[in-house]
């Protein structure tokens, strides 16, 4: 049980991470994301840290 707040931030990314894939693929999101110019602002920085985080745990894979 000690590990539970550091699996469930784990468990969140991957949430993340899987959300934001079947979004970028979806219809929706295309007719969201021309739709209302706030969500293309959350809409981007929520890929981004999606991507920051890709690129970091990659980076940790390749070197360490």
């Amino acid at each position: 049980m000690k590990n539970l707040s550091k699996n469930r931030f784990a468990f969140i990314i991957v949430l993340t991470l899987l959300f934001t894939m079947f979004l970028s693929n979806s219809v929706f999101a295309s007719a969201v994301y021309t739709q209302t110019p706030t969500m293309n602002n959350a809409w981007g920085f929520a890929q981004g840290t999606a991507q920051q985080v890709k690129t970091r745990y990659w980076w940790m894979d390749c070197h360490y």
